[in-house]
């Protein structure tokens, strides 16, 4: 599996790997040892995508996830029925979307 950094500390220079801590409903979890903000990784099927939008829904578990073609990685566009990986981002009105979301590949496509 490859190693998770976590994004925050750009500015610093730093780069530090974050520690996998367990799986729940909405994926495989990080956290960083450092500022302690957590990313969670998981993969689904793109069950709709209106174009006209640029949104669309991704299957999850328990619930589909949210995702705008701006949460895509560059140059991808997605397509009913693809298998993708994503990143879950926690909005502050207690929402969750789908974001980095790209297509899955192989098995160590998974984060």
């Amino acid at each position: 599996m490859a190693e998770v950094h976590c994004p925050h500390h750009q500015e610093s220079n730093l780069s530090p790997a974050m520690i996998y801590f367990g799986d729940n409903v909405l994926g495989k979890q990080y956290i960083c040892a450092v500022c302690s903000r957590v990313r969670v990784f998981n993969t689904g099927e793109i069950v709709s995508f209106s174009p006209v939008g640029r949104y669309g829904f991704i299957s999850g578990q328990k619930e589909n996830f949210f995702f705008h073609l701006s949460n895509c990685v560059s140059g991808f566009i997605p397509e009913k029925g693809m298998t993708v990986s994503f990143e879950i981002s926690f909005l502050e009105d207690n929402r969750v979307q789908a974001i980095m979301v790209k297509p899955l590949r192989g098995e160590n496509d998974e984060l």
